[in-house]
């Protein structure tokens, strides 16, 4: 968790994506070797879809369509706003239990800026689009749409589209 996550995480307001509901700040004291804690409370949502995968939990098309869909809108509302999330992966896509679907973790989250010149190495691994792969340190919230596609593979094979355990630069 860093400033600028509770800082984005404040600004949007999307039926698809994470609602932070308080900031809990904890004192200095011995205890925590004076160094205050911050605790960051979100709505509570029932899986993540890493966890659903890794359960081999199935999904038909027309689930599938209604979860792309959900965060379609999730990932458009964050462009519109000129936010990029840079770590879509299905650990960070949350369900309740009642099929409602949310974007979570803005640790890496920025705002689109005017030079657009960032890290390179954000986005898990197995997410990353090719731009980011070969080291571009300008690029745009199309990262976002090639994870989700990376994504959309994951519910039709279970598995995920580009696993690697090596770095390929």
């Amino acid at each position: 968790m860093n400033d600028t996550e509770i800082s984005l995480l404040k600004q949007i307001d999307h039926a698809n994506i994470i609602k932070l509901k308080e900031i809990i700040v904890s004192r200095p004291n011995k205890r925590n070797l004076f160094r205050g804690s911050t605790f960051l409370v979100f709505e509570y949502m029932d899986h993540d879809f890493a966890g659903l995968f890794k359960h081999k939990n199935k999904f038909a098309l027309p689930e599938t369509k209604a979860i792309m869909k959900q965060l379609l809108e999730g990932v458009a509302y964050l462009h519109r706003n000129k936010i990029m999330h840079r770590d879509i992966k299905s650990a960070n896509i949350l369900m309740n239990d009642d099929g409602c679907v949310k974007l979570a973790d803005f640790g890496l989250g920025r705002k689109v800026r005017f030079e657009n010149f960032f890290t390179y190495k954000v986005v898990t691994l197995w997410y990353r689009a090719p731009e980011l792969l070969l080291g571009c340190k300008s690029y745009t919230d199309k990262i976002d749409v090639w994870s989700l596609g990376c994504v959309l593979v994951e519910f039709f094979t279970g598995e995920v589209l580009f696993r690697s355990k090596t770095y390929p630069i």
